[in-house]
């Protein structure tokens, strides 16, 4: 019986260990010329997917590779598990640029938003 259920419990966590993923913490890239892959993410629409599939487990910077950019697109960060007054985030943003094109009529204009709760950012030349 403890066999079987010994048996059970091995299969069920190892069904389970694919979801398992690190949280973010250290020092990344934006690269538009990059693909997303290890410590680099191609877009910043990339790098909010990975913060908000894993979340922080530390301080997290986020450097925009020089030469990189413009980017076009936009992008909205919120709350993440694990932010913190020790668990903050920061873009260098190294003068590289994030556009975006608003369709007409849109009263949204804004290009980087930071959603209620999103207090541990901190956002550095980025134009």
């Amino acid at each position: 019986m403890f066999r079987t259920f010994k048996l059970i419990l091995i299969t069920i966590l190892s069904l389970c260990a694919g979801d398992l993923v690190a949280q973010l913490s250290g020092n990344y890239t934006i690269k538009s010329t990059s693909i997303t892959s290890g410590s680099n993410f191609q877009s910043f629409a990339d790098f909010r997917s990975a913060l908000s599939s894993n979340g922080v487990s530390g301080p997290l910077n986020v450097t925009v590779a020089i030469g990189s950019g413009p980017y076009n697109e936009k992008v909205s960060f919120s709350s993440y598990s694990g932010m913190s007054v020790i668990n903050t985030i920061t873009i260098k943003g190294n003068g590289e640029q994030i556009n975006y094109n608003p369709t007409p009529g849109i009263s949204d204009k804004s290009i980087v938003r930071f959603e209620s709760g999103a207090n541990y950012f901190v956002l550095d030349s980025l134009y």
